[in-house]
C-alpha cells in the first residue's frame, strides 16, 4: 500500500488517490446522449426502440442498451401513441433566422475584401465585428452581431 502526500490547491486538500479514483469513475460514465448523432440515425433509433418495446421488451432495458436517459424512451412511446411511427420521424430544424439577406452579405463581403478601413476614411486599420457593423454598407448592416 502506497502513501500519497495530499497537496493543497485554493484552500482545498486533495489526496492523489481520491483524484485518480474520481477520474477513473468519470471515464466509466457514459456521455453519449444522442446529440452527436444525425437526425436520420436518431429517427431510426427511435423507431427501432419503440418497435422493440412493442414486441414486449422492457423500456428500461431498451433505453439502457442505447445509453440514453430513461425518460427519453417514455417520450418516444408517448409520441408513438399520439401519432404512430410518423410522430417519431425527424423534424426539420430551421435554426436561427438570418439577420442579413444574401445580397447584404455579398455587399458586405465586397466591402471587407476590397477596401481597408482607412481607404473608407475610418480612423482604424483593421476590420472588427463592431467596425463592420458601423461600415457604410447601409443601415441594414447595423444588426450584425
Amino acid at each position: 500500500m502506497s502513501f500519497t502526500k495530499p497537496y493543497e490547491s485554493k484552500n482545498i486538500i486533495y489526496n492523489a488517490n481520491i483524484v485518480r479514483e474520481l477520474y477513473r469513475i468519470s471515464a466509466l460514465m457514459r456521455h453519449d446522449d444522442g446529440r452527436k448523432l444525425d437526425h436520420k440515425t436518431l429517427e431510426a433509433l427511435r423507431v427501432r426502440a419503440v418497435q422493440r418495446v412493442m414486441d414486449g421488451e422492457s423500456p428500461e432495458v431498451v433505453i439502457k442498451a442505447l445509453g440514453m436517459s430513461r425518460a427519453r424512451i417514455y417520450e418516444w412511446l408517448a409520441a408513438y401513441r399520439e401519432g404512430g411511427f410518423e410522430a417519431l420521424k425527424a423534424k426539420h430544424i430551421s435554426g436561427r433566422p438570418k439577420k442579413l439577406s444574401g445580397e447584404q452579405i455579398r455587399e458586405l463581403y465586397t466591402w471587407i475584401t476590397t477596401f481597408t478601413p482607412d481607404q473608407l476614411k475610418f480612423n482604424f486599420a483593421l476590420w472588427t465585428r463592431g467596425r463592420v457593423r458601423d461600415s457604410p454598407c447601409g443601415p441594414e448592416v447595423v444588426c450584425v452581431n
